[in-house]
């Protein structure tokens, strides 16, 4: 995981609190990143920009949760920060299935507006 120069208890423990860290960032300066954690993570939706936006939020409960679990070796703990981690990696799928056609269409935006809207919905 971490370059194979970092114990596992240790890359874990770094995780959560980077989870926490990052979650605690976004709900103090959203607007920071937003241009930015886009191009990485997707968005271009609303669904998916909701659906991303919980998820990061959760990351704070999640991410202190797993950063407990490795510290003490609590084994449910981690459990549940793993689980929150395959929702995350499945959110990330579901993101880009959302985010796709909106990025494969983007020329008619440009070119039709209009009909881009009538297609796609509206999106600030």
């Amino acid at each position: 995981m971490a370059f194979m120069c970092v114990p596992v208890r240790t890359a874990v423990f770094l995780g959560g609190l980077s989870c926490a860290g990052l979650g605690l960032f976004l709900l103090r300066w959203p607007q920071a990143v937003e241009e930015d954690r886009r191009a990485f993570v997707g968005g271009y939706s609303d669904w998916s920009r909701a659906l991303i936006d919980i998820l990061e939020l959760s990351a704070i409960l999640w991410g202190c949760l797993g950063a407990i679990g490795a510290l003490y070796m609590k084994e449910s703990f981690l459990r549940a920060f793993f689980y929150y981690e395959v929702v995350r990696v499945a959110a990330w799928l579901l993101t880009y299935l959302l985010d796709a056609p909106l990025l494969v269409n983007c020329e008619l935006g440009r070119d039709d507006p209009s009909a881009f809207v009538a297609r796609f919905g509206p999106n600030k």
